[in-house]
């Protein structure tokens, strides 16, 4: 996990790998204004933050504290980044309803194993440092069988092929550092209220790796070739 790299090689952050299929993404950047992108920030602050307080109680306390209290909290307190008064209710209600929702069906488990945690491996077949922002991991054991890693993770809204990308990291992620897969992922996608689940059985280790070499490597060479055109240095993969 954290001590588990290796120095002088590339890291491959996640955030980053995000960034780049959004921006090769031609009906995503049609659809991204500046305006947009930075309401989507603020809200993702807001959710992280909001989510990250809810899983870090214990969980009868939990049960006493409606998220949509904490959301309260953190949601931004200006308008700066939304078309509207109007529109600024609405997605706070939509983040709020699909928040609650998403308690009642979490508020019993017990703290996360990760919670936000920041993660760092080395993954051989890729030369590589792998850097994943862990939202919310629950290990579990069943029976006195080997622990199996639940993991959620928490989108603004879908992206089939950031979902993907998600998926295929934290496969390799934990393969590296755990030395298993997780037994599911949950992505959710709040703004559409939509949940997709995907368990180890329906996923292939060398798949999601195939699929992070091959991003990484397109990552590399779309920036470099930025970095060519205007000099400045935004490459995914960084010493």
């Amino acid at each position: 996990m954290n001590d588990n790299v290796t120095r002088d090689v590339p890291v491959l952050f996640d955030y980053q790998l995000e960034a780049f299929l959004k921006r090769t993404d031609g009906d995503c950047l049609k659809k991204e204004t500046r305006s947009s992108c930075l309401w989507r920030h603020r809200a993702q602050y807001a959710v992280s933050h909001t989510l990250n307080e809810f899983f870090a109680m214990e969980p009868l306390i939990r049960q006493e504290i409606p998220i949509a209290y904490l959301l309260e909290k953190w949601w931004p307190p200006g308008l700066e980044g939304f078309d509207s008064l109007q529109q600024y209710w609405e997605l706070k209600q939509t983040f709020g309803d699909q928040l609650s929702r998403i308690a009642v069906d979490l508020q019993e488990l017990p703290r996360p194993f990760l919670l936000y945690d920041e993660q760092h491996v080395y993954v051989p077949e890729l030369r590589s440092n792998l850097s994943v922002l862990v939202q919310a991991a629950w290990l579990h054991t069943d029976g006195g069988k080997a622990e199996q890693l639940e993991i959620h993770k928490f989108l603004i809204s879908y992206h089939e092929e950031v979902i993907r990308a998600a998926i295929s990291l934290l496969n390799v992620f934990c393969w590296n550092a755990f030395g298993q897969m997780p037994e599911v992922i949950h992505i959710h996608s709040l703004l559409e209220g939509r949940q997709i689940s995907t368990r180890s059985e329906e996923c292939h280790l060398r798949a999601s790796m195939d699929y992070v070499r091959l991003a990484a490597g397109s990552c590399l060479y779309m920036n470099q070739e930025g970095t060519a055109a205007n000099g400045t240095d935004q490459s995914v993969i960084q010493q």
